[in-house]
């Protein structure tokens, strides 16, 4: 019989893996921590124009080349997210700054509220720079929180 923690590393090594395929899949279980009913899907396309800047913030654990975004924030502050091929549209409610690299961001809308703190990770080059931080999702009782990372661009 294998032990409990075994069987958990060998899930959590076989979520790893899965994780890389460029299949549709959850982007957002592996770092799940409240919630089994409130799963994030990768954005597969941008149904808002994204002008003048924008942030994309993905799983700390997918490489930002990839360009598999879990959230998307325009430059009009209006975010959205995939859950279950659905998109959900957010509009930012309250940021709060603290010095001039760390920010605090909640949004709202469609019954979910994100909150999302992140602090700047490199400095402003070609109007872009990345940030890591963790993203709250919260959904009718239920929490996801999520650890990420992103690039903001402003134009």
């Amino acid at each position: 019989m294998i032990s409990g923690n075994r069987t958990l590393f060998i899930q959590l090594a076989l979520l790893c893996l899965l994780s890389y395929q460029t299949v549709a899949q959850p982007a957002a279980t592996l770092r799940q921590t409240e919630s089994d009913s409130l799963k994030l899907d990768y954005i597969k396309d941008f149904r808002i124009k994204i002008d003048g800047g924008g942030s994309y913030f993905t799983c700390d654990s997918t490489a930002l080349a990839q360009k598999k975004y879990i959230l998307v924030i325009s430059a009009e502050n209006v975010a959205f997210i995939n859950v279950k091929d659905s998109y959900v549209y957010l509009k930012r409610t309250k940021r709060t700054v603290s010095g001039d690299s760390l920010y605090t961001d909640i949004y709202s809308g469609g019954g979910y509220k994100i909150i999302l703190v992140a602090a700047r990770e490199s400095p402003v080059v070609d109007h872009s720079s990345t940030y890591k931080g963790t993203m709250q999702v919260k959904y009718k009782g239920s929490t996801l929180n999520v650890k990420v990372h992103g690039r903001v661009d402003s134009y």
